[in-house]
């Protein structure tokens, strides 16, 4: 074939197609659109093992992997703990829409959005009375294991075990149980040990649920809370004082110790959600009350009134403040008929009004002042204890409990300046608040405690008792460590 009928041919014949850069990026976006569908199933695949109701949601795109069913907002949180966990997840500083509640992004670019939206199982009833039995199972474990820490897998064998005790309670609508048991002292001496459970049988039932992984993971920050405080130097320090600290140092003398979560039973006899006993004879009926517990979730209120009964919030403000507020009692029963909110706010403002200025004349006066300072301190003791001694109201926040030894707090104040105000924004409640009067502390940073009311839906008044921040910074224990 001469060199001509080369050149016609090879013109004519097919071209290879140029590898151009856009081939290039095409070719990049296959593989990483592959990377980023195995990545997200090996996700998704590890969040069905704890949460199986997690779906992806249809508006997912190549850039945003939209995740739905995610469950209730404790839920939620705890999902997006795991993922920055295992999976280095952050969130976007772009904001979500479209009812999407939390948007982040994963160390390969990959983002990820999580719906909002509230699964009906896992629902648990009352977590605070839940809470009370994980706390009671958490002590039983810590005294059979006052050597080592205590584990979340400790307090559900504890629970498991109570679960299989007979109930002895005559009503259905609450469950009884006693669990037995010994431990040894740090001398060797064993010791018996007694959980005594009685709870409302809907929330005995939340708490045995270790099964249910929906409520599982609705009381995993529960969890959580109860092992800061009983692996705490704080409470180890109390353990440690009532067994012995070191060998051959005699301990506190009790033969039986016995923890009592008697929370169903007794609503109204003592502000304690918790005690503990000690007993120097086995099987003795009454034993030394060592340490109580008011416990309280995610909230700073320590006490309250039910408004429906005139006679009965008149007593209320009148232990706490000393005053006589009798004379709205007409008024006070003329509102319950109305049921009117601004109504309601109004009249407790004028009641508010009347012991502000009454404590304001009394803390003017240098003989009345001290008194008056006494007075407003031991009415916050009387909220949180009644008549109670060695009672601690601790409180389970998130990723954190709060310990307030309200005793210590008023044996420390009683040198200390008060003042009170009343602040209400319009048509809203009033606030009868109690301040720390110092030039070192102001504005919120010095609230001692605040009196507010609240209607509630379907005619229900309420009066709160809330501490305030300077208890709640500077005057409590707190530990976020597990």
């Amino acid at each position: 074939m001469s060199e001509l009928d080369k050149l016609v041919e090879n013109y004519f014949a097919p071209r290879t197609k140029t590898f151009t850069k856009q081939m290039l990026y095409e070719m990049f976006d296959e593989v990483l659109s592959e990377q980023s569908l195995t990545f997200r199933s090996d996700v998704l695949d590890f969040l069905k093992q704890t949460y199986p109701d997690i779906q992806e949601n249809p508006t997912t795109t190549a850039t945003t992997w939209r995740l739905t069913n995610v469950g209730s907002r404790i839920t939620r949180h705890a999902v997006i703990n795991l993922l920055k966990q295992q999976y280095e997840l952050t969130p976007d500083k772009d904001k979500t829409k479209g009812g999407f509640f939390y948007r982040g992004i994963f160390p390969n670019g990959d983002k990820i959005e999580l719906a909002q939206g509230t699964s009906t199982e896992g629902r648990i009833s009352n977590k605070g009375d839940v809470a009370e039995g994980i706390l009671g199972a958490a002590i039983f474990a810590a005294f059979q294991r006052y050597r080592k820490k205590v584990t979340r897998q400790l307090i559900k064998n504890v629970i498991s075990d109570l679960s299989k005790e007979a109930d002895t309670h005559a009503s259905k609508s609450k469950t009884t149980k006693t669990l037995t048991g010994t431990f040894t002292d740090i001398n060797d001496v064993v010791l018996d040990l007694v959980f005594k459970l009685s709870l409302n049988t809907g929330n005995y039932k939340d708490l045995i649920s270790l099964d249910d992984k929906h409520k599982q993971a609705e009381l995993q920050e529960v969890y959580g809370n109860v092992l800061r405080y009983v692996n705490s130097d704080y409470f180890r320090n109390i353990l440690s004082g009532l067994i012995g600290r070191k060998s051959r140092e005699k301990a506190a003398g009790y033969k039986e110790f016995v923890i009592d979560v008697s929370g169903a039973i007794d609503q109204m006899g003592s502000k304690a959600d918790l005690h503990l006993y000690g007993k120097k004879k086995k099987g003795k009926q009454d034993g030394d009350k060592l340490q109580s517990y008011s416990m309280k979730k995610d909230t700073r209120q320590v006490a309250q009134v039910g408004g429906k009964s005139f006679e009965k919030v008149a007593a209320w403000l009148g232990n706490i403040f000393d005053t006589d507020v009798s004379q709205y009692k007409e008024e006070y029963e003329t509102m319950l008929i109305q049921q009117d909110k601004k109504t309601y706010y109004d009249l407790v403002n004028k009641m508010l009004e009347d012991i502000s200025q009454s404590i304001e004349t009394n803390l003017s006066i240098g003989f009345a002042n001290r008194q008056q300072v006494r007075d407003l301190l031991n009415a916050l003791k009387t909220a949180v204890m009644k008549d109670e001694s060695n009672v601690d109201l601790l409180n389970l926040e998130k990723d954190k409990f709060r310990i307030l030894n309200v005793e210590e707090i008023v044996n420390t104040l009683d040198d200390i300046d008060l003042e009170t105000k009343i602040e209400r924004k319009t048509n809203g409640p009033p606030y009868l608040k109690v301040y720390i009067k110092s030039d070192d502390i102001k504005g919120k940073e010095a609230l001692l405690f605040s009196i507010r009311p609240k209607a509630e839906t379907a005619g229900a008044f309420r009066i709160y008792l809330e501490y305030g921040n300077f208890i709640d910074k500077m005057l409590t224990r707190t530990r976020t460590e597990e």
